[in-house]
């Protein structure tokens, strides 16, 4: 006979099992539910603990660099919106609770990854747009009123009021802020719009599992924004390998405790995702390990040498045909006020 032990009370599952087949009563149901999950086991243990042990990696990269250069912010978002949808996930269908307080452990953690983001990012890069960091004009006639006015708009709130807000409307400066705040404020807010939804829907079905689907979605694209971060300035220096190395396994970990318990399919599908994505950042580390930021630099300066000295010689050519398209048409003028006094005077010689 199984018994479960439960806050001081023996539980017989056996007769559970019976009266649930018998009189599928909803509260034998629950009770016999609660009590199956009262004991953990190592493999639950360590699904909480083995994803929270691989951000240390990382975040002690970070204090030993004292620069973020290369980490991508964007994972830290992913893995807060998926983190915070399956929370709210749970909410709404009460999964297994291992789940549920791994993303709770997650969601703090990348608390700390984004305050050394911010704290250790490259102060050099210019966040606000290029209407308010330049004086040159010449890029604003070459627009139209109406792009013009729009921008004039966008940079006024943006140096004015200086915040997330405004900022949302670039894309080029969503998630890329230089104020901590600014991060917290739309985990805070999308956390807000979440709870309130779930709360008002918590009766409609279909809404939690938009939001287990779409949580899971974020959370297969975890490693997409390195991925193309990596290809883009070929450059790995301060990404902990330990961290993605551990990803690896621990996402082959996950897979199997998904499959021992029956996930459902769109779940898998996700860790089988992250752990291709896992492993393509893995072998970027191996292939780019070499590689330091003095390289990219170069190959930036001279790609904007080149787009400088293209853009000098159409601006050039430009001004050029311009004067002597302006010196034709004033000619052309003349030519025509000269025959039309000439016709005058002949009007005037047949009178």
């Amino acid at each position: 006979m199984e018994e479960i032990i439960n806050n001081g009370n023996i539980f017989n599952l056996n007769r559970f099992l019976g009266e649930i087949s018998h009189k599928k009563n909803p509260k034998i149901i629950a009770k016999a539910s609660h009590a199956s999950y009262a004991s953990y086991s190592w493999m639950d243990i360590a699904m909480i603990i083995a994803p929270l042990i691989t951000y240390l990696f990382q975040i002690m990269k970070f204090c030993k660099t004292k620069s973020s250069k290369g980490f991508s912010k964007f994972i830290c978002l992913f893995l807060f919106l998926g983190n915070i949808l399956r929370i709210f996930f749970w909410y709404g269908t009460h999964f297994r609770k291992v789940l549920l307080y791994q993303s709770i452990g997650i969601v703090f953690f990348q608390i700390i990854l984004i305050h050394l983001c911010v704290k250790y990012q490259d102060d050099s890069k210019h966040y606000l747009p290029d209407i308010i960091n330049s004086n040159d004009n010449s890029n604003i006639e070459s627009k139209n009123n109406i792009n013009i006015i729009k921008n004039f708009i966008f940079a006024y709130f943006s140096k004015t009021y200086k915040s997330a807000y405004w900022r949302f409307l670039n894309h080029k400066l969503f998630w890329n802020w230089t104020e901590e705040k600014e991060y917290y404020k739309f985990i805070f807010f999308f956390s807000a719009i979440l709870g309130i939804s779930s709360y008002f829907l918590k009766k409609v079905k279909i809404f939690f599992k938009i939001i287990g689907i779409l949580g899971a979605i974020f959370e297969a694209f975890i490693c997409f924004p390195q991925v193309v971060s990596n290809c883009r300035t070929k450059v790995t220096k301060n990404i902990s390998f330990l961290m993605i190395f551990c990803w690896f396994l621990v996402d082959g970990f996950r897979l199997f405790y998904q499959l021992k318990y029956n996930a459902r399919l769109y779940q898998i599908i996700s860790i089988a995702v992250q752990i291709v994505l896992d492993f393509v950042v893995l072998l970027q580390l191996m292939f780019y390990k070499n590689n330091s930021y003095n390289n990219y630099n170069n190959n930036n300066n001279y790609s904007n040498n080149y787009n400088n000295n293209y853009s000098n010689n159409y601006n050039n050519n430009y001004s050029s045909h311009k004067k002597k398209r302006s010196k034709n048409s004033n000619k052309r003028q003349i030519d025509e006020i000269n025959q039309l006094m000439r016709s005058i005077d002949e009007l005037n010689t047949g009178k």
